[in-house]
């Protein structure tokens, strides 16, 4: 089994982590980390003044460290066929792959391609 999760949704739920220690279980979570709630930079509000505050919500935590404390492996990806390779290989109990992304980074970078998309289809 591989789950995917974001940051934020990983740190809400960590405690899941506990019932894995009496269980047999061999499951594979993705963590995406942009350090915050990266989806809501998509908002119209972003960029505002208290944007970061309410909706960014920096939370600076090591997963490392977070899968130290439940007993658990933790490896940082650094690259998509990284990411391939970690997840095609079965897990030998519970494992925490840790994606780091930027925000602005993945911000621009989906406007970006949303404009090559319109661009490609204009005329269709």
């Amino acid at each position: 089994v591989v789950a995917l999760a974001g940051d934020l949704s990983m740190l809400h739920d960590q405690n899941g982590f506990l019932l894995l220690a009496s269980e047999e279980v061999h499951c594979t979570f993705v963590v995406i980390n942009n350090d915050g709630g990266g989806i809501f930079s998509f908002l119209p509000q972003a960029g505002h003044g208290t944007f970061e505050r309410v909706f960014g919500t920096p939370h600076g935590v090591n997963f490392a460290q977070l899968a130290a404390t439940y007993r658990i492996e933790h490896s940082k990806i650094d690259s998509p066929a990284a990411l391939v390779d970690a997840v095609s290989a079965p897990p030998e109990g519970v494992r925490l792959l840790e994606v780091e992304t930027d925000r602005a980074e993945n911000r621009a970078f989906h406007e970006e391609t949303s404009r090559r998309v319109a661009h490609a289809l204009e005329g269709l």
